[in-house]
């Protein structure tokens, strides 16, 4: 198996963080946590490497992963292309994501922390050859749609909304477009301003899977901002360009 150490750098975004908080989120409640930003095209590159390296390239585990980008017509086949693989683009929300993928990688990323926090625990380097199972001290997976929009209700600091009305700042990347026109308009997972607890971009931009398979919530740059508001739920049926999403996670250490 490829060495671990690799992966830390994306999936710890502080490592000093990782007894207290799982990493990459925030703490919500008791025993409830979600991730500061959606998921971005370099945190799920990593995951692909993770398969190409340990499952190979023509593997189905591999391939069965890669974006959809077969709904798309040629020309905005390339122009995703470049938006997914270039690193321009590394910390832009990841779309074209199907709902199992998005599970698949929840998955991925609960097992490649887990077995982080257990080399941390039990001061080790690697992992021994004999252990088969790893303590399931977290789990990652896509919120409910309640518990997204307990996320969507936590508003912004008061001087952050001053602000914001003060200078007619919307808080929402919604442009009312086509999916095609996504490279014109989608934003940088940490371009918007965050919510009183650090949390970025529930609204607009690009819209968010949630547990329940065919709901997204919070609305994309397809979306007017009067369509982005907490209870409005956007119906899919495939991987689309204007759909992704983020992970909440819970632990038990």
């Amino acid at each position: 198996m490829v060495n671990l150490i690799f992966l830390f750098i994306l999936l710890v975004s502080n490592p000093t963080d990782i007894i207290d908080n799982p990493p990459g989120t925030v703490k919500v409640q008791e025993n409830f946590y979600a991730d500061r930003t959606e998921i971005t095209n370099l945190d799920y590159r990593e995951f692909l490497y993770w398969l190409k390296t340990n499952y190979g390239e023509d593997s189905q585990e591999y391939l069965l992963q890669l974006p959809e980008t077969t709904l798309l017509d040629s020309q905005i086949s390339k122009l995703y292309d470049l938006y997914f693989k270039h690193p321009e683009y590394n910390h832009f929300p990841v779309c074209l994501i199907s709902y199992e993928q998005a599970i698949s990688y929840c998955t991925w990323r609960t097992d490649r922390v887990n077995e982080h926090i257990y080399l941390k625990k039990n001061k080790l380097n690697s992992l021994p050859k004999t252990i088969n199972n790893i303590p399931k001290y977290c789990v990652y997976r896509l919120p409910s749609v309640k518990e997204w929009e307990k996320l969507a209700r936590i508003d912004y600091e008061e001087k952050t909304i001053k602000k914001l009305q003060k200078k007619s700042i919307t808080k929402a990347n919604c442009h009312n477009i086509p999916e095609s026109g996504f490279l014109e308009v989608i934003n940088e997972t940490k371009e918007s301003i965050p919510n009183k607890i650090g949390i970025y971009d529930l609204f607009g931009n690009i819209a968010e899977m949630t547990s329940t398979k065919g709901i997204a919530k919070g609305g994309s740059f397809c979306n007017t901002e009067e369509d982005c508001y907490v209870g409005n739920n956007f119906d899919y049926k495939q991987a689309s360009l204007w759909l992704g999403f983020r992970c909440v996670c819970e632990k038990s250490y």
